[in-house]
C-alpha cells in the first residue's frame, strides 16, 4: 500500500466508497481541508481517503464574578460574532467544547447548539507521535 496525493480524478471513487461504506457522516468540505490523501493499494485500488479539515471552535472566556446578566450579554455578542465570522470563512457549524455541564446545557438552550457525536482526540507532542 502507499499514500498519495488526492486528486480530483479520484472524487468519483472516494464518493462510492463513502456512499457505500459510510454515508452517515459528513465528507470534509473541500475548502476547509488543508491536505487530502489515499491510500492505494498494489494494483492502484483507492482503500482509503483522507482529510486534514480545519474545523471553527469557540473558545469563550467569561468572568464568572460579574452579574448574570452582564455574562448572559457578553455571551451573545461572542457567539454573534463567532457566527458571523464563520459565515464569512464559509463555515456551516461551529464548535464548543464546554467545561462543564451546566455551561453545556445553556448553550444548548439559549444558544441553539445541539450535542455532537462523540469527540475523539489525540494528543500530539511536539508534532509527533
Amino acid at each position: 500500500m502507499r499514500i498519495r496525493n488526492y486528486r480530483s480524478s479520484d472524487a468519483q471513487k472516494v464518493d462510492e466508497i463513502y456512499v457505500r461504506c459510510h454515508g452517515h457522516f459528513a465528507l470534509p468540505d473541500l475548502r476547509h481541508c488543508i491536505n487530502l490523501a489515499v491510500v492505494e493499494d498494489d494494483d492502484q485500488n483507492i482503500v482509503a481517503f483522507g482529510s486534514f479539515e480545519l474545523i471553527p471552535e469557540l473558545t469563550l472566556v467569561l468572568d464568572t464574578d460579574k452579574p448574570k446578566k452582564d455574562q448572559v450579554k457578553a455571551l451573545k455578542e461572542l457567539l454573534i460574532a463567532g457566527d458571523f465570522c464563520a459565515g464569512l470563512h464559509g463555515f456551516n457549524e461551529v464548535y464548543a467544547f464546554p467545561d462543564s455541564s451546566p455551561y453545556a446545557e445553556i448553550l444548548k438552550k439559549h444558544f441553539n447548539f445541539e450535542d455532537g457525536q462523540p469527540i475523539l482526540v489525540k494528543r500530539i507532542s511536539n508534532g509527533r507521535k
